[in-house]
């Protein structure tokens, strides 16, 4: 650390254990402060810090110290797993678990709980499973530092992508092989805030024969779908005026919180939250987060609906041969296309303009170094066309692994227009008349 740095003027005393287990004196720091290493236990010893909220204002002052653990003997040890608590006795406790990719973890701890002249964060380590693989010791590094929250709350949101689609539009290949391509990039793979957020009325009435309501103008009934927030009329509900901002920074808070406990704070430059599943709450999100990016991926309805008649997302569907079933599903979905997608389509026009970009599924299928290079120059993603080139040419569904592609797989064959050749047309029908007024304000020819 500079000695710029307030911290510069603190000692750091670490304790660690030797591999018979005594904690001996391991290193004192009284400037930049390299990563030490423990197998069980460790002791940091920190003196008093809330100096620094008085040498420190606004969004510049430091607010939380950082304990960084890390282990790459995950890597070769699939089979293992610990969980790493850090706790100061009384006062603070938090657990990570480590296993698999997850090789690295921050704990943030308060600066106002370290109050007391001389304060003890206590590190342990403790095997949840043990493998049969065998190899070195098991040992984790750790480092400090010390962090702003807001500011690091500000750089997450900044560097967030929020990719909405519907169910089965390609929003794996898309997030994952795309996006996450550059190394940089890390997925928050369907974590489900939308759901949590943005629960569904489930009243049994509005799912009856819904093949028989195919118009959404149809003023007789309720909507086949709707959300089930509570009346914001009613002052103590969370929409109300008086809830409504703090409830939005809940769902932020928490996104974040996510992200930190899936990918801690270091080491990746973007995120891609991949929300085929949650984009119901699409404007609730994009208004938590209004510095972000949003991607709205569309797709045909039809082939939409065709996808859903794979073994993969259904193997009742794929199977039956009761019209019944059949009729009651594509009208089901159909209904459920056009609620994700006018949700997604009022999230997207309130955004800024320039933190937002729609991408056909069908561009990237044909036309996919185009398609692709517009996505990056619209993220400020820098590549060269070589580099595009080779990444288009990658991703495409033709070049997947046979093994990793098909049927029962969740890369199918990204057939456009597939849907022509599977339903009957009466059953196309039904999608027209219940879809229309989206396909074609998206440029799908009936």
């Amino acid at each position: 650390m500079s000695q710029s740095d307030p911290m510069s003027l603190a000692t750091v005393t670490v304790f660690a254990d030797e591999p018979e287990g005594h904690l001996v004196p391991q290193a004192e720091f009284s400037g930049d402060l390299e990563g030490f290493q423990f197998s069980r236990t460790a002791t940091v010893t920190v003196p008093k810090l809330l100096y620094l909220f008085e040498e420190s204002t606004g969004e510049g002052a430091f607010t939380h110290f950082v304990v960084d653990v890390c282990s790459e003997f995950f890597a070769e040890h699939h089979d293992w797993e610990y969980r790493v608590d850090v706790k100061i006795p009384g006062i603070f406790s938090g657990d990570r678990l480590f296993h698999k990719w997850y090789r690295r973890h921050q704990f943030l701890i308060p600066i106002q709980l370290l109050s007391g002249a001389a304060n003890r964060i206590e590190i342990v380590a403790e095997a949840i499973r043990t493998g049969e693989s065998q190899g070195d010791r098991i040992s984790f590094e750790v480092a400090i530092a010390l962090t702003a929250k807001p500011r690091l709350w500000q750089s997450l949101e900044k560097s967030a992508i929020w990719l909405f689609s519907t169910a089965r539009s390609g929003s794996t290949w898309l997030a994952i092989d795309v996006l996450c391509s550059d190394g940089r990039t890390r997925p928050v793979d369907e974590s489900g805030i939308g759901r949590m957020f943005a629960p569904l009325q489930w009243d049994a009435e509005r799912f009856f024969e819904p093949e028989l309501r195919h118009l959404e103008s149809d003023l007789q009934a309720p909507p086949i779908f709707e959300r089930a927030f509570a009346n914001p009329a009613q002052e103590t509900q969370i929409f109300s005026r008086h809830n409504f901002d703090f409830y939005h920074r809940m769902l932020r808070d928490m996104t974040l919180e996510h992200v930190l406990n899936e990918w801690g704070m270091v080491g990746y430059d973007r995120l891609v939250f991949k929300m085929p599943n949650d984009s119901h709450a699409a404007d609730l999100i994009m208004r938590s987060f209004p510095e972000s990016h949003m991607i709205f991926l569309i797709r045909d309805g039809r082939d939409v609906i065709r996808s859903r008649f794979s073994p993969y997302a259904s193997p009742i569907l794929a199977d039956t041969g009761d019209a019944r079933l059949r009729s009651y599903a594509i009208a089901y979905y159909s209904h459920f296309w056009n609620f994700q997608v006018d949700i997604m389509r009022a999230a997207f026009e309130a955004h800024p303009e320039h933190l937002r970009i729609r991408v056909h599924y069908e561009e990237l299928r044909q036309n996919p170094l185009s398609a692709i290079g517009a996505l990056f120059r619209h993220l400020g993603r820098e590549t060269t066309q070589d580099e595009l080139v080779q990444l288009a040419e990658r991703t495409r569904i033709e070049n997947v692994p046979a093994a990793d592609r098909g049927p029962h797989k969740p890369r199918q064959n990204g057939i456009v227009g597939g849907y022509r050749d599977f339903f009957r047309d009466d059953e196309i029908a039904t999608m027209n008349a219940i879809m229309g007024p989206n396909l074609v304000r998206y440029g799908y020819s009936l």
